[in-house]
């Protein structure tokens, strides 16, 4: 898939996004931080993380069983434990949607992911990323009037 503006030809969001909750969970563990601020500063990784980790359920890419399964566990952990700290809302879902548009824009994810990216692979994506995170918010509000 090639841009017009790529300007990424290495850096994998994935990998990036795995240092920053690291960083912040870290943080957040050993009382640097507060609740409410790590909360501000992972809730925009939710859907994010959702959507990544269906990428690599659906896009075929060069990359051996044990790294994959690795990696989906790390992002999985992770996953769960923002989810108990982070804010599910509208907002940060199109905060976590536009930033996946600027990276997809910006980068060459066939040469970042040695992967064969196909546009219907990534629809899918997208679809079940948005279907899982609308849930999320739908249960949590059904949460609250309970």
């Amino acid at each position: 898939m090639k841009n017009n503006i790529e300007i990424n030809n290495s850096v994998s969001i994935s990998s990036i996004i795995i240092v920053y909750e690291l960083i912040v969970l870290l943080l957040f563990f050993f009382n640097i931080i507060n609740k409410k601020l790590v909360s501000n500063l992972v809730s925009w990784l939710v859907f994010i993380n959702f959507y990544i980790i269906f990428v690599m359920f659906f896009v075929n890419c060069n990359i051996d069983n044990f790294t994959l399964y690795m990696i989906l566990s790390i992002k999985i952990i992770l996953l769960l434990l923002i989810l108990s700290i982070a804010k599910i809302n509208w907002f940060y879902m199109f905060l976590g949607i536009s930033l996946i548009i600027i990276y997809y824009l910006i980068s060459n994810i066939n040469n970042v992911y040695n992967c064969n990216v196909k546009s219907i692979d990534l629809i899918k994506t997208f679809l079940l990323s948005t279907l899982i995170y609308s849930c999320a918010i739908f249960c949590k509000k059904l949460n609250k009037i309970k």
